[in-house]
Parts: structure tokens; sequence; C-alpha cells
């Protein structure tokens, strides 16, 4: 079976890679700050945003998987980047947050979380520049 992410995981170095994440209500955000962040030096692992044109037609095993492959990318990355909208993440993206979260990663977010619960793991918000001054070690969080 072929994954639509373009590394495989032998790739990931977990102490420089992000894994971004993203509800699908705002891929085309999310692909944007993706190619920002990579433009900037920052390598990014994230679902291929285009295959969520086909989403409804994957069946529950592929989506199974595809979940399972994410989840290990965040294993191997140092943090968690959600690009949220007017507070909201999504429920699959709110898994991912606790997910990275229960397994020691930073959780950042692009904007303050409205659901306090979730909120709580997040361990910053900061917007793409400010997490790439972050990365190069030019801002603390």
């Amino acid at each position: 079976m072929t994954f639509p992410w373009p590394r495989s995981l032998d790739e990931i170095n977990e102490y420089r890679d992000v894994a971004l994440a993203a509800s699908f209500k705002f891929i085309a955000e999310a692909a944007q700050v993706q190619a920002y962040l990579e433009g900037h030096g920052v390598t990014c692992y994230a679902p291929d945003y285009e295959f969520n044109e086909v989403w409804e037609s994957i069946t529950p095993g592929l989506q199974a998987d595809l979940v399972r492959l994410f989840l290990r990318k965040i294993d191997h990355s140092a943090i968690l980047y959600i690009v949220t909208r007017d507070g909201y993440m999504g429920l699959s993206t709110a898994i991912e947050a606790g997910y990275a979260h229960g397994k020691g990663k930073k959780v950042v977010t692009s904007e303050r979380v409205s659901d306090p619960a979730v909120q709580v793991i997040v361990d910053s918000v900061l917007t793409p520049d400010d997490l790439i001054r972050y990365l190069k070690g030019a801002l603390k969080t």
C-alpha cells in the first residue's frame, strides 16, 4: 500500500521536524503554512491535503492506516503544530493533540484554542513566523 506522504519514516529527524495538523476545513490554510515553513527550512510532516478530495471514498481500513501513519510521524517529530482558526481545531485534530501531548511532544497552535480542555495541553500559541524563530532558538516559549 502506498501512502500519500512524500517521505518515509526513516527520513524523520525528531529534533527538528514538525508534524503539521489542521482540521480538513482549513486545508488551504494548512497547505500554505506548510509551504511557508518549508520555505524557511522547517521539515513538515502532514497529510497530503489533496488526498482530502476523495476522503469520503476511503475505506475504513485505509483511513485507519492513514491515521496510524500520521501518529507515527508525530512520534518522530519534536513538535505538533496545529493550524487553527477562530479557536477551532476539530475533533480529529484534538485527538492528535492529545496523542502528541501524551507522548511528551510540544503541542503548538497558530491561535488560542477555544475549548478549555484542549487548551490545557497546548504548550504555546505561535504564529508561523514565531514558530520559525522558536525553532532557530531566537524565541523562548
